[in-house]
């Protein structure tokens, strides 16, 4: 225990197995964490997930990776890999204060937003196992135990609203969310882990897993000074998540949001057949493309609320519409996407860069049909249409926009749905997943009642 009532807190897993090993292919793959009620704060931006990792490259979890094989993860967001879903609970009546589906694709596009390459080569190396080339993660990270025998540690923060907050969040049962339930869903192994040369199943690197050990939560909470029962209201942040895909020139997105006060909305895509298959990154956050590795630039973007261009009043036309030879990413796509994350003018720094903005020349993979497939022309030439091989990291292509930074109130779409249409050149049948993230505020109402989310 600290001065001034401070307490720190080590919460071990309620649901973990006496071996204390935890993986997706063991069949357990979620890790739950109860902060018990108690007359306290608890500092949202202190909280760590701490923990030991190891990489397997057989069913047995006897064989490690070698430096010879060609085993990888997304290297820009190490741990972040590993985490499908994060939910946020009262533990007294397991209300849903906040979930976050497919965190991991979140993260994507987060990190590169708010960290720069500094962060990466120092504290985030050692804490979220994150660098930013997929060769230096390679060497220090999957094949750290060929060469030390010994399991990599981590202590991650978990980036989320309620935790992004400068606020302490009052676990008390009377006036108090009533404790917290934190629920930690583990990513399938074939969407964390892939061959680099995109031929796992002739390397039996298809039967490759993860394995977490040691796993505890820390967090610090100060002692809660209001009236007993006083009826309360907490706003935090939130982030909701969606899912589609798109296959044609002019893409369609449409969400009936239910949300109040949104501030902004990014996305990213990738080609549906890279998801939860061991010969590709299943973390790419890449332009859209079409076979062979052909561009399908987007030449136009109209952003809707309620069926009416929304919050510009006119179409954004991109570069590539009038230049379709222009290898750069438009730099009011980049800012959209920045925008939307944290705002333009408060990002203090990022990775994205020209160098991983780019939309030729990109030294990633391309793809050939063969019959119903897809396969990587010259597997052996860059970790398979992940580009992890090019500076700083590799793509950061998100697309975003954002309401309000200026009241800080957000815009309502509680009635009116959110759409986006996107004039693109995807000629070829190549569907990709979009994953599309929303940032709105939220008001927690909690007294002798319960606890009431208001969105």
């Amino acid at each position: 225990m600290s001065s001034a009532g401070n307490v720190n807190l080590h919460i071990t897993p309620s649901n973990v197995l006496s071996s204390g090993k935890i993986s997706f292919k063991s069949g357990n793959p979620v890790i739950q964490f109860i902060i018990g009620e108690q007359d306290r704060l608890l500092l949202g931006n202190s909280i760590r997930l701490v923990g030991k990792i190891n990489f397997w490259t057989n069913d047995n979890g006897t064989d490690i990776p070698v430096k010879t094989d060609s085993l990888a993860w997304d290297s820009r967001i190490g741990m972040y890999n590993c985490i499908d879903q994060l939910v946020i609970k009262s533990q007294s009546t397991h209300q849903v204060i906040e979930h976050i589906k497919n965190y991991n694709r979140m993260m994507a596009s987060y990190i590169p937003t708010t960290t720069s390459l500094e962060d990466g080569l120092s504290h985030l190396s050692q804490s979220a196992l994150i660098t930013p080339a997929y060769e230096t993660a390679k060497k220090s990270i999957i094949d750290k135990q060929g060469a030390k025998l010994s399991p990599n540690s981590f202590a991650l923060h978990l980036p989320c609203g309620l935790f992004n907050g400068t606020q302490g969040i009052p676990l008390s049962g009377n006036g108090g969310v009533g404790g917290l339930l934190l629920e930690i869903h583990l990513a399938p192994d074939n969407n964390v882990l892939f061959d680099r040369k995109g031929n796992a199943q002739t390397s039996n690197l298809d039967r490759s897993f993860y394995e977490l050990s040691d796993v505890y939560l820390t967090c610090e909470a100060v002692e809660d000074v209001r009236p007993p029962g006083q009826t309360s209201t907490f706003e935090y942040n939130s982030i909701s998540s969606y899912f589609t895909s798109i296959n044609s020139t002019n893409a369609i997105i449409n969400f009936n949001l239910g949300l109040s006060r949104v501030l902004g909305i990014f996305m990213n895509f990738i080609p549906s057949h890279m998801i939860n298959d061991f010969n590709f990154n299943g973390m790419a956050t890449m332009p859209i493309q079409n076979l062979d590795d052909k561009k399908a630039d987007i030449k136009q973007i109209v952003f809707t609320r309620g069926g009416q261009k929304y919050p510009f009043m006119y179409n954004l036309d991109l570069e590539q519409k009038d230049e379709p030879d222009q290898e750069m990413i438009d730099p009011q796509f980049t800012r959209g996407g920045i925008d939307a994350i944290k705002g333009f003018m408060k990002t203090k720094r990022m990775i994205n860069a020209p160098t991983n903005t780019r939309l030729k020349n990109r030294n990633a993979e391309k793809f050939v049909s063969v019959g119903n497939n897809w396969t990587g022309a010259d597997p052996g030439s860059a970790p398979q249409s992940t580009n992890n091989a090019n500076q700083d990291g590799g793509d950061c292509f998100t697309l975003g926009v954002g309401f309000d930074h200026i009241s800080n109130q957000g815009i309502s779409f509680a009635t009116e749905s959110f759409g986006t249409s996107i004039n693109l050149g995807l000629t070829s049948n190549l569907p990709h997943g979009v994953y599309m993230f929303c940032h709105a505020k939220n008001t927690l109402v909690f007294g002798p009642g319960g606890v009431q989310v208001l969105n």
